[in-house]
Order: C-alpha cells, then sequence, then structure tokens
C-alpha cells in the first residue's frame, strides 16, 4: 500500500511549480502532446508488467461479466431527446461535415465536440443536478497523476468526481493519499479531478484514430489502476474483474469510436443516422454509468478501516 502515498517532486520542480501553476503538460501543443504516441510499438510499453499491472489494447479472451453486457447494451441504446436547432440539424449536417474537411484539429473540436461529447457541467448548469458533482478537464496535462509512461496524460477532454462526490469522513480516509496541489497521486488526475472515467481525444482524418487510440489507452490506464488500488485497500478487488470501469470516445471528421478499456463497443462513419449516436453514449455514461460508478467507489471507501489505515500509513512513511 505505500506505493499509494502522495509523493512529492523535487525540490526543483516544486519551486518552478510554485512560481508558474500553469504546468508544462499544460501547455504543449497538440501535434507536440501526441507525439509519444505515434509509436507503433507504443501498446506493447503499456503490456509490460508495472508494478503489476498490465494494459492491453485488445479484448479481454473472457470479455465482460453479464452484467456488464446489460449494462453496456444500455448505455448504447437508452434514447435520448436530440437538440434541435444545431450544425447536426438534418438541413444542413452533411454540408457542414464538408466545410470542416482537411481542417484542423481545433476546428474539429470546436464544431463537433458540443455535439458528440457534450459538457457534464453545462448540463449540471441546466439542471441535470446528479451531475453537479462531475468535473471536467479539457486539454489539460494530468500533472497530479502518477502516470504509466511518460509524459503525463492530456486528454482533449475528460470527466471524473470532484471533491464534492465524497463525504467530509470520506475524503478523510484517503487524506493520506492526496496530498496538496504539489503531489503526484494515484487517485487525482489533476488537482481538482478524483477518478477519471471518461477520456475523450480528437485527431484528423488525415492524422487517424490509432493515434487518438494510444493516448486514450493511457488515460483509461491510470483511470482504471485508481479504481483497483483503491479496491485493494479494502479487500475487495475481485469485485472489478470483468466490470466497466473506465470509457472512452475518439473521432475525427469521419469516424467515432467508442471504447472500454479494453474492447471496442461500437465503431461508425458520421452520417446522418448515426451523428446523434455518441452523445446519446455519452448521457446515458452521465445518467447511467457514472452515479453506480459513484456509489461503487465510495462504498468501498467506507469499508476501508481509518485506523488500521492510519496504522499503515505511519508504518510506510519512511519509504518517502
Amino acid at each position: 500500500m505505500n506505493h499509494l502515498l502522495a509523493r512529492k517532486g523535487s525540490s526543483a520542480s516544486l519551486t518552478q511549480k510554485r512560481s508558474n501553476l500553469s504546468l508544462a503538460s499544460d501547455e504543449r501543443p497538440r501535434e507536440e502532446k501526441s507525439a509519444p504516441y505515434r509509436n507503433p510499438s507504443y501498446p506493447t510499453f503499456l503490456s509490460e508488467d508495472v508494478r503489476d499491472y498490465k494494459s492491453y489494447i485488445q479484448d479481454y479472451d473472457d470479455g465482460i461479466s453479464d452484467a456488464s453486457e446489460e449494462l453496456l447494451k444500455r448505455l448504447l441504446e437508452t434514447e435520448q431527446t436530440a437538440p434541435k436547432d444545431t450544425l447536426f440539424s438534418d438541413d444542413i449536417f452533411q454540408k457542414h461535415l464538408q466545410k470542416l474537411k482537411g481542417k484542423n484539429e481545433a476546428r474539429i473540436i470546436q464544431d463537433l465536440s458540443p455535439h458528440l461529447v457534450p459538457s457534464a457541467e453545462a448540463l449540471a448548469t441546466f439542471r441535470a443536478r446528479h451531475l453537479d458533482s462531475v468535473v471536467e478537464s479539457v486539454n489539460k496535462g494530468w500533472n497530479n497523476c502518477i502516470p504509466v509512461t511518460k509524459p503525463c496524460p492530456q486528454p482533449d477532454s475528460a470527466f471524473g468526481c470532484r471533491s464534492t462526490a465524497f463525504l467530509d469522513a470520506q475524503l478523510e480516509k484517503l487524506r493520506p493519499f492526496l496530498g496538496d496541489a504539489l503531489f503526484s497521486l494515484y487517485f487525482k488526475a489533476t488537482y481538482y479531478m478524483y477518478f477519471p472515467f471518461l477520456v475523450k481525444e480528437v485527431k484528423t482524418s488525415v492524422i487517424g484514430l490509432n493515434i487518438a487510440d494510444n493516448q486514450n489507452a493511457h488515460s483509461a490506464t491510470v483511470a482504471v489502476r485508481a479504481v483497483v488500488d483503491l479496491f485493494k485497500l479494502a479487500g475487495r478487488e475481485k469485485e472489478l474483474h470483468r466490470q466497466i470501469v473506465a470509457l472512452s470516445i475518439s473521432y475525427d471528421d469521419k469516424l467515432d469510436k467508442v471504447t472500454i478499456w479494453r474492447r471496442t463497443i461500437d465503431q461508425f462513419y458520421l452520417d446522418p443516422k448515426t451523428k446523434w449516436n455518441s452523445r446519446t453514449f455519452t448521457l446515458n455514461v452521465f445518467n447511467i454509468f457514472y452515479p453506480m460508478h459513484r456509489k461503487r467507489i465510495c462504498s468501498v471507501i467506507n469499508d476501508i478501516g481509518l485506523a488500521s489505515l492510519r496504522q499503515s500509513v505511519s508504518q510506510n512513511l519512511a519509504v518517502f
């Protein structure tokens, strides 16, 4: 358990962070942040044994559990009402897609993201109160996580839990592993995001989605590892076997892919028949998956014995 404790960086890096809270990985341009993931061997790096974890960009032989299959069906098939008078309206959708041909990632994100992966925080503002505890990031480096490979993930957007998702007593149990904004952590992605559960990457059709998949794989591996390590603290890690723990979406101006790590669950070309598929899936993740996911995280935190936790932490502080 001692490897889960919050880690301070070097004194030099701490000085830099205190003087400039706009951290280096936050400032990387899109081309630079995706460069390490262009290596065709990147999936091999993730599959190497790192602290008893291996992450594979392929289907698991035994698949997911029956309960997860049923959940997956609900995420894909539960209907949502499509908004009106948008760039995805029937009479202008194809015309606008043509305008995006050859455009860069920033333009594709600007025009397509609100329709494919809507903002959880915006939905909460419009009275989706169950999403008040969801926080999102946009092109922000996960500087508070402990990455699997270098550099830290920097997803185009990500969704996780804000601190208000947990009771004060639950946060107190996690405190030995949280530190402050200058610590590297297993249970946080950024200083304000706990336990990310959905990540998104966008590419142009020229670059291809395999790079986006590699980026999502790293982010999702960090997300899954956080939940698994939490469950290990309570001796309940077997409950996660063949369960859905993290999801991702990658798209360009032609193709949209929805993934659970690690299984591709839907892939389609954007056309008038499929244009709302990603939005429907995302809303169902927010409305169906997130409440269940938050509930099980809170449940396992409640099962962690505070007294024994403090004793174990105090015995292992010398490691850091």
